[in-house]
C-alpha cells in the first residue's frame, strides 16, 4: 500500500495490492487505486484502507489480524519522515545539487551531448549516458553519482565550466556514493518480486548496520549515542548522517519483538529455513527477546492456522535461486557467538515446534524457500499455508509503485482534467483487460 499524487492535477491516490503464492510463483494484483480524500495522515490512510477492503471486497470477515496495529505503523513512518526532513544537510546538498545541474546541462543541449560523446571517443571511452536524478525513482541519486564518477573527466569540459566540479567535490561525491551503494543494492534486492523478500528485511538491516559500524570504526552493536565524530579522514557531515541512519536502523531492528505490527517480519524470518531464529542469535539478540519473538509467531500459528484441517493445494515448481543474497546476509554474523537454541520438549505433534527443530540450511546452492515449503507439504500441511501467506508479503511498495507508473498512460497531458472517479474507473478497466478480460469482452460483443 502506498500513496501518490497524479502529475497534473495532483490528486492523491491510495494504491492497495494483494499478494499470494501459487504454483511456486509469487502473484500480485491491484485491488484498488482510490482517490484519497482528506489529510495524508496515518489515521486517514488506515480509515480509507478499511473502507476499501470492507465495502469493495468484504475482506474483514477473513482471519486477518491486527488491523488497528497498521495505523500505528503509518503514524510512525510519517513521524520519522517529518524528523528526517528537518535535518540540516545543506553542505552535501549543495554539492549534489551542483552535480544535478552539471548532468542536466549536458543532457539538455544537443551540442553539449555531442561534445561529451566526442570527448569520450577521443580517448577510447564508451560514452555512457549520464543519469538524471529523478525524485520519484528509488536510488536515482546513487545511480547519478555512480555514472558521473565513471565519466567525471569528460564531465568537466570547458563548455560547461560554470557548473563543473572541482576535485574536492568529486572526492566528496565518491564518499557519499560509497555509503549510498549499500542502500541501492539492498533496495533493489528487496524490490524483487520473483522470490520472498519479507524474510530478508532484518538481515538486510543487520547488513547495513554492519557496514555503518565499519565506516564509524565502532563495535558490532554499540550504542550510537556513545560514538563520537572523531573519525579521521571522513567528512563530519557524513559521519553525522551515518550516525542518524544507524540509529534509525537499530530502532527498527530491535522492534520486531516489541511491535505487534512488525512481528510478521520476524515471523517470516522464522519460516525461512536459511535464517530462522538462529540468525537473530548470531546478530546479537538476547535469548529473552528471541523467545518473545518466537512466542508471537507461535501465537499466530495457534490462533489462525493450527485449527484449519485442510491441507494446502500448492504444487511444487522450480523457482529462481537467490543463494548469493542469503550468503551475503549470513556473512556479517559471527559464528563464534552462535549458541543453539533449545526448543521445548514434548511438542512433536505440533507442526510449528517440529519445524523449529529443523536444522538451518546453507544458503549456497539452496533452492528458493517457496519450493522447500511446497516439498514439505505433507509433513507441515497447515504450517505450509502459514508460510505461504507470510512469505507472500512484499517487503517494499514496489508492486504499488508499478501501478502508479501506469497512471501516466491514463492521465496524459491531453487528459489532465480527468476527475479522480474517472481515473479510478479507467485504471480498473486497464487491470480488467490485463488479466484476461479482453477475451471475455470480445465474446460479449460477439454474443451481443
Amino acid at each position: 500500500m502506498d500513496v501518490v499524487s497524479s502529475k497534473y492535477r495532483m490528486f492523491p491516490f491510495l494504491g492497495i495490492t494483494k499478494h499470494w503464492i501459487q504454483y511456486g510463483k509469487i502473484n500480485d494484483i491491484c485491488l484498488s487505486l482510490t482517490h484519497l480524500k482528506g489529510p495524508n495522515s496515518g489515521e486517514n490512510l488506515f480509515e480509507t484502507f478499511i473502507e476499501v477492503v470492507e465495502n469493495d471486497f468484504g475482506l474483514l470477515h477473513k482471519p486477518i489480524q491486527n488491523f488497528q496495529q497498521q495505523q500505528k505503523v503509518f503514524d510512525l513512518e510519517l513521524e520519522d519522515d517529518a524528523e528526517f526532513e528537518n535535518e540540516d544537510m545543506v553542505a552535501s546538498n549543495n554539492i549534489i545539487r551542483k552535480l544535478r545541474r552539471l548532468v542536466n546541462s549536458i543532457r539538455s543541449s544537443g551540442q553539449r551531448r555531442e561534445l561529451f560523446e566526442a570527448s569520450c571517443e577521443d580517448v577510447n571511452v564508451n560514452p555512457l549516458e549520464l543519469i538524471i536524478d529523478c525524485p520519484l525513482r528509488w536510488n536515482s541519486t546513487c545511480a547519478m553519482m555512480e555514472r558521473a564518477l565513471k565519466m567525471k573527466q569528460k564531465s568537466n569540459e570547458s563548455s560547461i565550466k560554470k557548473v563543473s566540479l572541482v576535485n574536492r567535490e568529486w572526492e566528496f561525491l565518491a564518499c557519499v556514493h560509497e555509503l549510498l551503494k549499500d542502500y541501492k543494492t539492498t533496495s533493489e534486492a528487496m524490490g524483487n518480486t520473483r522470490y520472498p523478500t519479507i524474510s530478508q528485511v532484518f538481515p538486510f538491516f543487520h547488513l547495513i548496520i554492519h557496514k555503518h559500524n565499519a565506516y564509524l570504526g565502532c563495535k558490532a552493536m554499540e550504542n550510537p549515542d556513545l560514538i563520537t565524530l572523531e573519525s579521521s579522514g571522513k567528512p563530519k557531515i557524513l559521519i553525522e548522517a551515518v550516525l542518524e541512519a544507524r540509529k534509525k536502523l537499530m530502532k527498527y531492528f530491535y522492534m520486531a519483538n516489541t511491535s505487534d505490527s512488525l512481528h510478521y517480519v520476524s515471523t517470516a524470518n522464522l519460516l525461512d529455513l536459511r535464517f530462522k531464529q538462529e540468525y537473530f542469535r548470531q546478530a546479537g539478540w538476547q535469548t529473552r527477546k528471541i523467545n518473545e519473538m518466537r512466542e508471537k509467531a507461535h501465537s499466530l500459528w495457534l490462533s489462525v492456522y493450527k485449527p484449519i484441517p485442510q491441507r494446502s493445494t500448492y504444487l511444487a515448481k522450480d523457482t529462481v535461486k537467490e543463494s548469493s543474497i542469503a550468503d551475503l546476509l549470513w556473512s556479517v554474523c559471527s559464528s563464534e557467538t552462535f549458541l543453539p537454541l533449545h526448543d521445548e520438549e514434548n511438542n512433536n505433534s505440533d507442526e510449528f515446534q517440529l519445524y523449529l527443530k529443523e536444522p538451518i540450511v546453507q544458503a549456497r546452492g539452496f533452492t528458493d524457500i517457496i519450493n522447500w515449503w511446497q516439498s514439505q507439504n505433507l509433513k507441515y500441511p497447515n504450517l505450509s499455508e502459514m508460510a505461504m501467506d507470510i512469505l507472500a508479503i512484499p517487503a517494499t511498495s514496489v508492486p504499488v509503485g508499478r501501478e502508479f507508473s501506469g497512471l501516466a498512460d491514463i492521465i496524459t497531458s491531453n487528459r489532465a482534467n480527468l476527475n479522480p472517479v474517472t481515473s479510478e474507473t479507467l485504471h480498473e478497466l486497464k487491470g480488467y483487460l490485463k488479466f484476461g478480460g479482453e477475451k471475455l469482452l470480445k465474446l460479449t460483443v460477439i454474443n451481443f
